[in-house]
């Protein structure tokens, strides 16, 4: 956190200096914003003006201020809501001035969807609930919204990752609902979940894929400890000439079935996408082993 002080008011204030470190209601005022900002209903300039304001709990004064008060505000607000640029990227293309949010919060904090009555539950924090078969629906849907910028890929994206709660059963409660509050995964019912988060705010939505975003771009950039030891996932990551997609996850199903290791194709896309992540790496090693091996002799 970044403190602030107003020595003139006496007041200390705190500033989040990333976007782990706001809270889930700051991370969805900051997506609602950025949404404006992508429709043109706000400038960045505006978005940062009302980031900082929120963010601090400052209350517009109602209050006659006299031009030099007025003036030492206005110079305490632009400076102030600079910070609002760690947020983002900036780049520059085509003699224009791009911002992009930074992808470096891999905790859900859109934890549940309401819509009318009914609650849906989203993932944990980093895909740790997510399975393999919902992985791969998921990120189909991702992948399609950048193409496309269509909400009803947001839908379909929030519809895969975002279910029912198990119901609160004395065996679900004993067994904390076998890790995972959602109801069991069925590529059949998203798309009826998807018309009905058509209701939902888009700027929830589109915290979802920024979640999923950020939750992609940490495991295949960071080291990550698995039972005390450091690995590094991105090698699974590496684009090919034969492959243009990351790690080929259709191709990657229907290989671990044929082997058999987690089980026939439902069981494979039944394990935690962290399960076959891990295995992928195991193999990727053992064949660098190999590799290592055939060249010593």
């Amino acid at each position: 956190m970044i403190p602030i002080a107003l020595p003139e008011k006496n007041i200390q204030l705190e500033f989040p200096e990333e976007i782990s470190e706001l809270t889930n209601d700051q991370f969805q005022f900051l997506c609602k914003c950025i949404c404006q900002f992508i429709s043109g209903e706000l400038s960045f300039f505006d978005l940062k003006i009302h980031v900082l304001y929120k963010f601090l709990n400052i209350k517009r004064s109602t209050k006659k201020l006299s031009e030099e008060e007025y003036l030492n505000r206005n110079s305490n607000v632009l400076h102030l809501s600079d910070l609002v640029e760690n947020f983002f990227n900036t780049t520059h293309a085509e003699g224009k001035e791009r911002k992009q949010i930074k992808l470096d919060c891999t905790e859900n904090k859109i934890p549940f969807l309401k819509v009318g009555f009914q609650k849906y539950i989203g993932p944990k924090d980093l895909f740790l609930n997510i399975t393999f078969g919902e992985f791969i629906e998921a990120q189909t849907h991702f992948q399609n919204y950048i193409k496309t910028n269509s909400e009803e890929d947001l839908n379909l994206l929030a519809a895969t990752l975002y279910r029912e709660s198990k119901p609160k059963t004395r065996k679900n409660k004993i067994e904390n609902y076998q890790g995972d509050k959602r109801i069991k995964f069925h590529v059949a019912s998203v798309e009826t979940r998807a018309k009905k988060f058509k209701k939902v705010p888009i700027h929830l939505k589109f915290g979802i894929f920024i979640y999923f975003a950020s939750c992609l771009e940490f495991i295949a950039t960071e080291v990550i400890e698995v039972s005390g030891n450091p690995i590094n996932l991105s090698p699974l990551f590496q684009k090919s000439e034969s492959n243009n997609e990351s790690i080929g996850l259709v191709s990657v199903l229907f290989s671990l079935s044929e082997s058999g290791v987690f089980g026939d194709k439902e069981k494979t896309e039944e394990e935690l996408y962290w399960t076959i992540l891990l295995k992928l790496y195991d193999n990727h090693l053992n064949i660098k082993n190999i590799e290592r091996n055939a060249k010593t002799k």
